[in-house]
């Protein structure tokens, strides 16, 4: 049952319509929520999920152990999988599999990674590209966790809107990212309360089906192409430029050429991240409803 089923709402609705018993297949996405034009959180969302990042890259690279503990905290405490939104993947109902304290371990341990020593790697988003293990499922949980109170104000506004929404709602405790104190901190607020736990509406530019920053198609468009600048020969004026075939074969490690020829980049002065980042959010279109109803289908 959707959740205009639930509450016998009729019309186009602005938030992502999701079959409340289930997980479903979409994903909030940094991406998508940093490119929402329609959404007046996005600007608030965006900034939140910026501030986490620094304070988790600022304690990676610090000497200091106490800033190192806390990194590792942060990273392992608070990013327990949110289910209020019903997204995401699932084997049984909206439970999901959880980012857990070995997952965030493995991050923080991945965060020794030279890019973010050099301060290349500046968002969430960027991981999956460099980093294995961490792909849309858990990008859509640490995403979630951290936007959650834009996602509580956006909840509450659907529920001025549509009425009906007011009769289930509840009080509950939830951990959420404070910016000014850079750290988790616990609030109570009230939620719709459907199907056992509470109810998160998410906008529908906030989705995404995929990942939109993606190890493969950054190797094939930048990690490649600067093999092929290096080794560009003229002959005769001509000129002999290595095929992506041969490159491929040649590195077969994504992530790894990923993560060696960006630094090469940067030793150049220039940021292949921020220039693939770029590139995604200028060719960046959202789901259209055709596909959200699709992918939320019964």
């Amino acid at each position: 049952m959707r959740i205009t089923e639930h509450y016998n709402i009729t019309g186009p609705v602005p938030f992502v319509d999701v079959q409340i018993e289930r997980d479903n297949l979409l994903f909030t996405h940094p991406t998508a929520i940093r490119n929402d034009l329609k959404s007046g959180l996005a600007a608030s969302a965006t900034a939140r999920l910026g501030s986490y990042t620094a304070e988790v890259l600022r304690c990676r690279a610090s000497p200091n152990a106490a800033d190192q503990a806390k990194g590792l905290r942060l990273v392992k405490s608070g990013l327990n999988e949110p289910n209020e939104t019903r997204l995401g993947y699932t084997r049984y109902g909206s439970q999901g599999h959880g980012w857990g304290p070995g997952l965030g371990s493995y991050l923080w341990n991945s965060l020794r990674n030279p890019l973010c020593r050099d301060g290349l790697l500046t968002g969430l988003d960027q991981l999956p590209v460099f980093i294995p293990r961490v792909g849309q499922d858990l990008i859509s949980d640490m995403t979630t966790r951290l936007v959650f109170p834009e996602l509580i104000d956006y909840t509450l506004q659907m529920a001025v809107q549509y009425p009906a929404m007011t009769r289930d709602l509840r009080k509950a405790s939830f951990t959420v990212w404070d910016p000014t104190n850079r750290d988790w901190v616990t609030i109570q607020d009230v939620l719709p309360f459907v199907g056992g736990r509470q109810l998160l509406l998410v906008p529908k530019g906030w989705v995404s089906n995929k990942l939109l920053l993606a190890p493969r198609p950054y190797y094939n468009r930048f990690a490649t192409t600067s093999v092929q600048e290096e080794r560009i020969r003229y002959i005769n004026g001509k000129a002999d430029v290595p095929l992506k075939r041969d490159l491929h074969k040649e590195f077969p490690g994504v992530r790894e050429l990923n993560v060696s020829q960006t630094l090469k980049a940067a030793d150049k002065g220039t940021n292949l991240i921020e220039l693939y980042t770029d590139f995604v959010d200028d060719g960046y279109e959202p789901m259209d409803d055709f596909e959200l109803l699709r992918k939320t289908a019964g």
